[in-house]
């Protein structure tokens, strides 16, 4: 047996887990490239492509809430 979802506002969720785990994700990988590269424009451009997609994951939960903000 199963009940009717829709309009549950269970899109919330995604608005409460998805942006600190994406923010986790991209601390990781930056602490991955500085422990891998001594260089800074790798760092540098981690950080810009990381700051880049959670701007992008707010822009997108602002213009389609409840849905997925990964580009694929």
């Amino acid at each position: 047996m199963t009940a009717d979802m829709e309009g549950a506002g269970l899109g919330v969720l995604y608005n409460l887990i998805l942006p600190p785990f994406v923010g986790a994700i991209s601390i990781i990988i930056y602490l991955l490239i500085c422990w891998v590269s001594k260089d800074k424009i790798p760092r540098i451009f981690t950080v810009v492509v990381c700051c880049l997609y959670l701007v992008y994951i707010g822009i997108n939960f602002q213009i389609n809430p409840g849905y997925l903000p990964i580009p694929f």
